[in-house]
């Protein structure tokens, strides 16, 4: 049996939810790693990564 319009557009609605939340905890997480390199050892690579994470975040509109 074919799903009705409105079941499907919930069903699309929750994976988006789910890419979003998705999305955020892959930037959190790659944050927290980059954060911890930093505190271990402030090179210039890691300022660089550091860097790369915010150019990512204005990429993706997260600031």
């Amino acid at each position: 049996m074919q799903k009705s319009n409105k079941e499907l557009r919930k069903q699309n609605e929750r994976l988006a939810e789910f890419g979003s939340a998705t999305l955020r905890e892959r930037i959190q997480n790659r944050w927290i790693v980059l954060q911890a390199r930093h505190l271990l050892s402030p090179t210039a690579e890691v300022e660089a990564a550091v860097a790369d994470f915010v150019e990512f975040l204005q990429e993706y509109g997260e600031i």
